[in-house]
């Protein structure tokens, strides 16, 4: 996650404002819904009112036209865009409209806008804000002020341990000509260089001693539980140098390593683990994107925004597309969190991508946050589930009715024991006064 609240590459940028219609253009098929086996609780309504800086970061006065996403459609949050205020600068129009940021088209130097038929049921389908700045000079700033109205529950993937779905060749069957599409190297996800590929074999020969089946008849949740093991354990939560994107690619990462405690790590913070872990999980066959957005905590009926964060999903057989926290970056954290979940806080993403591409430019429009205001909270659904599964210290994962099970015995045997000693020494002690 990280701490600072700035924005990074969350745009479009070109000189003047194209917008592109979407006939003939191809989107995968990625229908929003709730997966097999997955929990939504507590859920919670709240407003946030943000503040942007914009700077024009060009060198000469030209019009400009810039597309902020802010929210794109997932199964545990909904957003509305309610009002659009411009406090220093003028706006010469500002509109909504849905794009599919992961198609540009150089042609026009735009995105694919999303039909209407899709755009609340796609799930790449980003609500997008379209500013006009008029005609900029160089270092000019523009402030904004963007009302949303959001809907968003925490997700509980513990049920995933129980019934973890199918295999890498069962999510071939499923996904169909759109398998290759979320498993094929790109940009930053570059499985295909050798440094990727020694990782990627090194956990494939690991996964097929311990199952004893090729890989792609290995499940995809154990295949993630491995990737979340190995990152947990190789990896090391620090940031690091990434100008001007704001990101790396996995090769680069894995180039790279810090001693800590006399073992060589790699290391970054949370937009550089997700793309390193969708890479590798590209790489041994399972489907896998990312995921940009804000995180909010609530507690005690207010809501805090507590920063701006990167996660990744999975295509688990069976089951569906989950959310997988994989900021992982110690063994203690890795038993804590399971494949699926989303509930250590709110999760709300404004960006999705399927396709990490190399951005077709450099920032002309530099964003920050100046501040973030959330009003208006209140719960709106159960604020807590029984858990499907309890982890126990030493022994790992147990459903619950083995959990309570197991309690129950060890009581037992627990108030046994006492009695029985309590027995021994009121025997012990009438034994000595006679």
């Amino acid at each position: 996650m990280r701490k600072a609240i700035t924005l990074h590459i969350l745009l479009l940028l070109f000189a003047s404002l194209v917008i592109t219609t979407h006939a003939q253009i191809a989107f995968p098929h990625y229908t929003v819904k709730i997966p097999n086996n997955i929990k939504l609780y507590d859920k919670a309504s709240f407003d946030v009112e943000l503040k942007l800086l914009l700077i024009y970061n060009g060198t000469q006065r030209v019009p400009i036209g810039i597309m902020i996403p802010m929210y794109v459609n997932n199964f545990w949050s909904s957003v509305e865009i309610e009002k659009i205020i411009p406090v220093k600068g003028s706006l010469s129009f500002s509109s909504v409209g849905y794009y599919d940021l992961n198609k540009y088209l150089p042609m026009s130097r735009s995105y694919a806008e999303v039909p209407s038929s899709i755009r609340d049921t796609y799930g790449f389908s980003h609500h997008v804000i379209a500013l006009g700045l008029g005609t900029q000079a160089p270092r000019e700033e523009t402030i904004v002020i963007v009302k949303m109205h959001v809907v968003v529950s925490r997700v509980d993937g513990s049920s995933l341990a129980l019934n973890p779905g199918g295999t890498v060749n069962d999510a071939k069957k499923e996904l169909g000509e759109d398998y290759y599409t979320f498993t094929m190297p790109t940009y930053y996800w570059d499985y295909n260089t050798s440094v990727v590929q020694q990782v990627i074999n090194e956990i494939r020969q690991r996964l097929i001693a311990k199952y004893h089946k090729p890989i792609g008849q290995i499940r995809a949740y154990d295949i993630v539980k491995e990737l979340l093991n190995w990152i947990s354990y190789n990896v090391y939560y620090m940031d690091r140098f990434d100008y001007p994107y704001s990101r790396l690619k996995a090769s680069q990462i894995l180039n790279t390593t810090i001693e800590v405690e006399g073992k060589k790590k790699h290391y970054g913070v949370c937009r550089h683990i997700v793309d390193l872990f969708v890479a590798l999980a590209r790489g041994l066959g399972v489907p896998a994107n990312r995921y940009e957005g804000m995180i909010f905590s609530y507690a005690n009926g207010q809501i805090d925004l507590l920063g701006f964060h990167a996660w990744a999903e999975v295509y688990l057989p069976k089951i569906g597309w989950v959310p997988v926290e994989v900021t992982i970056t110690s063994p203690y954290e890795r038993d804590l969190v399971d494949v699926g979940d989303a509930e250590f806080a709110y999760y709300v993403p404004y960006i999705h991508e399927y396709n990490a591409y190399k951005p077709p430019m450099l920032p002309q429009i530099l964003i920050s946050v100046l501040s973030v205001n959330v009003t208006s909270a209140k719960a709106i659904g159960p604020s807590e589930i029984i858990p499907s599964v309890v982890y126990v210290p030493g022994i790992g994962r147990l459903p619950i009715k083995d959990f309570i099970i197991v309690t129950v015995i060890l009581l037992l045997i627990a108030d046994n024991i006492y009695l029985h000693r309590k027995i021994f020494r009121y025997r012990s002690l009438l034994t000595s006064k006679e």
